[in-house]
């Protein structure tokens, strides 16, 4: 036999002040989207909450995702413009070719990196085409064939270290 449940009652006995009214009203502002932007946090949320595993939850997984994706890049960037910092050569593509073979190493672990990659390229060697972002995206993609793709056992390797270690 099942056992009965009673409703639960709200308690509104206490007396504390009311919460101030809410306004249903939407008010367009012309400067305003009215797509929610989602600000990502500095640090990698953690994965496991008092005990429970909450990466099998599709949305925090694509989310933890794109906050590692996002601190991948914001590394790879720093790293390589301070290496650029030294080099005064404009438009050349050999430096071009470089960065985006050491974007292929850097990124070797990730899955379906392509553009988080390219977004990482034209983010590092932009002062050197004239902060043009068309061009350097249109050299990345004439230069493609020079870049060597990372191997499987590099890849393997990567994604081993990025298990056990990060």
């Amino acid at each position: 036999m099942k056992p009965i449940l009673q409703p639960r009652v709200l308690d509104l006995s206490r007396s504390e002040p009311p919460l101030p009214a809410v306004s249903e009203e939407v008010v367009e502002k012309p400067h305003m989207s009215r797509t929610r932007s989602v600000v990502l946090p500095e640090d990698v949320p953690a994965k496991r909450l008092y005990g429970v595993n909450i990466k099998d939850i599709d949305v925090y997984k694509t989310a933890r995702t794109k906050v590692k994706h996002e601190k991948l890049m914001r590394q790879f960037v720093e790293n390589t413009k301070k290496w650029l910092d030294c080099v005064d050569t404009k438009y050349s593509s050999a430096i071009l070719v470089k960065v985006m073979q050491m974007a292929e190493y850097a990124f070797a672990c990730q899955k379906k990196s392509g553009p988080l990659k390219k977004r990482a390229v034209i983010e590092c060697v932009k002062c050197f085409y004239d902060e043009n972002d068309i061009l350097v995206d249109a050299l990345i993609e004439d230069m493609l064939p020079k870049v060597v793709r990372a191997s499987w056992l590099r890849r393997l390797e990567a994604m081993l270290y990025d298990y056990f270690f990060c």
